[in-house]
């Protein structure tokens, strides 16, 4: 796999983690860093917990929470 964060905090981007098939170049998981539109499904309950430790209209921009530098994996 092929592990890739974002850039783009200050444009109004959603931070995440992608893990591209390095082969195919299909997306095989996302995470996203941030919690998104509260009016929509949380993708994991853990930013369902962290959406209650934010405050104002964080979506409406983004949230940030780029991932863009150095980062570690362990698969298990």
């Amino acid at each position: 796999m092929v592990l890739i964060g974002n850039g783009g905090g200050e444009m109004g981007m959603r931070g995440y983690i992608t893990a591209y098939d390095a082969d195919t170049g299909r997306q095989i998981w996302r995470f996203y860093t941030v919690p998104g539109d509260p009016s929509k499904p949380f993708e994991s309950p853990a930013l369902e917990k962290a959406a209650k430790t934010w405050s104002g209209e964080w979506w409406k921009l983004g949230g940030g929470g780029p991932v863009w530098d150095s980062m570690a994996y362990d698969p298990s």
